[in-house]
């Protein structure tokens, strides 16, 4: 887990919240105190950490392909890789088979490594590379 998701998710910066005053009138209110909002947030990365690891043994097990790991680690599911790639949600849950994977044409694959941002040989490879939020702008 990296550094800014054990320190909490406002790295020392006050939390904006606000307060209802009465009807149609709230006010904003700054708070130090984040450890609810820090709690929940590690909760819910140690819930897509479990997923991506779950995805990692389903395609090491030769029971999908490598595209369910980068879709699980980029927190996407198969209606949200389809609308990115331009396809049917058929055809992406058909590429997470490893033998249709594998006979991909070469404009497909380039659209998912283009996507996930690693280079093609590395997705045709099945290596397990770190998701696009992790690799910063």
């Amino acid at each position: 887990m990296d550094e800014a998701k054990i320190n909490g998710i406002s790295e020392g910066l006050p939390l904006i919240q606000y307060a209802v005053e009465g009807p149609g009138l709230c006010r904003r209110i700054e708070s130090a105190d984040t450890g609810t909002v820090d709690v929940v947030n590690r909760q819910a990365w140690e819930v897509i950490e479990r997923q991506v690891f779950l995805a990692r043994a389903q395609v090491l097990a030769g029971k999908a392909s490598v595209l369910l790991y980068y879709m699980t680690a980029n927190q996407m599911d198969p209606a949200l890789l389809a609308k990115f790639m331009g396809i049917a949600r058929w055809r992406v849950k058909r590429h997470l088979k490893p033998r249709v994977f594998s006979k991909l044409r070469p404009q497909l694959l380039a659209g998912y490594a283009a996507l996930f941002k690693i280079r093609e040989d590395e997705l045709r490879q099945g290596l397990f590379l770190s998701a696009v939020y992790e690799k910063g702008q």
